[in-house]
């Protein structure tokens, strides 16, 4: 298969800056750029940064190839805890694993750690029997 030589861009929208990752394909150049976020509307800044970088690094936006878009504002919302009321769905015995954190102690052999509360309450966190191996006929329970 023949490719055309061009430019990939890879973008993670943050909640606070859009960052941008540019490698021309054509000249080997792997540029970085980092513009402002728009909360408005993360598409904004997203064009912003697109058409800054073409400025910045000499490419128009047809020489795009591949644009590969991430973003934290969901994952930032999640952990601020500025959404609605929210359910989570785990395997079946493992609804507990969120607010056993074993992974987030701070100080591991203190007597009186702080504990955060969990991100979504126990009675909000529900178990589902699932499938386990290819044949169907084992389910966890």
């Amino acid at each position: 298969m023949n490719q055309t030589l061009g430019v990939r861009i890879g973008i993670d929208i943050g909640g606070t800056f859009t960052d941008l990752q540019v490698l021309d394909e054509r000249t080997g150049a792997l540029n970085s750029l980092k513009t402002p976020t728009t909360p408005e509307d993360p598409s904004i800044g997203l064009i912003a940064g697109i058409e800054e970088a073409g400025q910045r690094f000499g490419f128009e936006i047809a020489d795009i190839q591949l644009l590969l878009h991430g973003t934290t504002i969901a994952t930032n919302a999640v952990l601020e805890r500025k959404l609605p009321r929210g359910v989570l769905i785990t395997t079946d015995g493992f609804r507990d694993v969120l607010e056993i954190g074993r992974h987030a102690r701070r100080d591991v052999y203190g007597l009186k750690p702080h504990r955060e509360p969990p991100l979504i309450p126990r009675d909000r966190r529900l178990g589902v029997a699932e499938r386990i191996r290819g044949d169907d006929s084992s389910r966890f329970s």
